[in-house]
């Protein structure tokens, strides 16, 4: 029997004072929380839209927050906490739990991208059966997907996360150790401030999920601000 591909999804709690810390200021930690969860139920809503025979699962932090999550996620969905202390720890732990030594194609995406086109998705899984490794770019010189078709324990090793060389590093790794790989689209991650700028811009509305909540929520808060001045 073949195995199915998989689709983790990395997700933070939205707590006060814990997500989205370098939105605040100039949002309240209040304000960044509730756009963090905002990011994350758009996000859900993207991967409840892919059409695939693909096993779907949230890797979750902290592990505290498993009852939080419970209740967000489809019965048919899967739930599991990730290990490690840092990020790029976390990520290849992942890999390594959930291909193992099959070559049973792994994606992963966070909940930074509320409005990444859902065919950005059917179209990495495409790529990876051809490919050992796909990767999304991220506008911030990060990277918003990567997705392995075998476990390869160095490939991050080199590389520093949530840095503007982040998926340059990557990419030299991958041609370093003879992978063969293909990009997606370039698209965005909301980190800062000013990456706002492209939730309605050209392009993602043209291309983008809808992300309805983070759109809602970010005309209110800049109401309230417009408001305060």
């Amino acid at each position: 029997m073949t195995s199915k591909s998989k689709l983790l999804v990395f997700a933070k709690a939205p707590l006060s004072g814990e997500a989205k810390t370098r939105l605040s200021p100039p949002l309240t930690a209040i304000e960044a929380a509730t756009l963090a969860e905002t990011f994350l139920l758009d996000t859900l809503e993207i991967v409840g839209t892919i059409k695939l025979n693909t096993d779907i699962i949230i890797y979750y932090t902290p592990i505290t927050a498993a009852n939080y999550f419970t209740h967000l996620i489809p019965g048919s969905w899967q739930m599991k906490p990730q290990q490690g202390r840092s990020l790029k720890m976390k990520i290849t732990n992942a890999f390594r739990i959930e291909i193992g030594n099959s070559y049973q194609p792994v994606i992963i995406i966070g909940t930074d991208s509320p409005t990444l086109p859902p065919q950005y998705l059917t179209e990495a899984f495409k790529i990876i059966s051809k490919v050992d490794l796909v990767i999304g770019p991220a506008l911030d010189g990060g990277f918003y997907l990567i997705g392995m078709n075998k476990f390869y324990p160095e490939l991050l090793k080199p590389v520093t996360l949530s840095k503007p060389e982040s998926c340059k590093k990557l990419v030299e790794n991958a041609v370093r150790m003879e992978l063969t790989f293909k990009m997606l689209p370039a698209w965005y991650d909301i980190d800062r401030f000013e990456d706002f700028k492209h939730i309605n811009n050209q392009i993602s509305d043209k291309y983008g999920f809808a992300a309805p909540r983070t759109k809602t929520l970010l005309a209110s808060l800049a109401y309230q601000q417009a408001d305060q001045n």
